[in-house]
């Protein structure tokens, strides 16, 4: 009796480790079929043959995300502060879009480099003409981060405002990078300073750089009391950790 238990024991067990076996092998195998398939498309579609590392980063980027910006407004106002510093107000205005036809939760982010008068630095962000409270979290690197969770339901979007307020010096400079796909940004740079004309420079990091547009006004052709106006846009889509940053300094100081 205890021989037939054993045999029946072995007998199980091997057919355990055989289905085990079996199954790993057909999930590995699958999983390359899956692989061959996306190479396979991504040939049909683009007619090159390119590293699977590339492929995925450029799947990840551009196919596989569902929530985008069709839109980034961006737009700086510089008034005094001190002989050495300036108030520095950034407001954007941008919409969240749901690409899919599922809900989709996205983390609104704004980062933002602490100054020197802290107490001077205010973030607000409003989603939908609401004001919301989002988190505030101190990095090491100076900087500040808030952050605030929306759900975007399906084929759906939502109108995100940010405005922030910080103390910088007179010569110096801001970055703005994107965290998701974004079809294209304008920038709006007012100096509402009398006594002074600034320069001001402004770098888009896209896919086509060349693709980009400057224009400075006198203030007052826009009905402004200040000297220099500067609109850039770039009509380029910028992906992931590009962006656009931002210099300024007294036109005195330009040799």
């Amino acid at each position: 009796m205890a021989t037939i238990a054993a045999e029946i024991f072995k007998l199980g067990f091997t057919t355990c480790f055989a289905a085990i076996f079996i199954d790993y092998f057909r999930r590995k195998q699958h999983e390359r079929y899956l692989r061959d398939i996306k190479k396979d498309a991504f040939y049909n579609a683009f007619n090159i043959d390119l590293p699977d590392a590339i492929q995925n980063t450029i799947r990840n980027q551009l196919f596989e995300k569902k929530v985008y910006r069709s839109k980034y407004s961006l737009r700086y106002i510089f008034k005094n502060y001190d002989a050495d510093n300036l108030i520095v107000t950034a407001s954007s205005e941008y919409y969240l879009n749901n690409a899919s036809d599922k809900k989709q939760k996205h983390l609104i982010r704004r980062d933002v480099e602490s100054s020197k008068d802290e107490e001077g630095d205010t973030v607000s962000i409003m989603v939908d003409d609401i004001q919301v409270t989002p988190k505030k979290t101190k990095n090491s690197n100076s900087k500040i981060t808030y952050v605030f969770s929306v759900d975007l339901v399906p084929n759906g979007s939502v109108k995100v405002q940010t405005h922030t307020t910080t103390i910088k010096s007179r010569t110096d400079s801001d970055a703005i990078y994107c965290l998701l796909l974004t079809g294209q940004m304008e920038v709006d740079v007012i100096f509402a300073l009398d006594e002074e004309e600034y320069e001001c420079e402004c770098e888009f990091f896209s896919l086509c750089d060349n693709d980009t547009r400057r224009e400075e006004n006198s203030g007052k052709s826009l009905g402004l009391d200040c000297p220099n106006v500067f609109n850039w846009a770039c009509n380029s889509p910028l992906l992931k950790y590009q962006g656009v940053k931002v210099q300024w300094k007294p036109k005195k100081n330009i040799e």
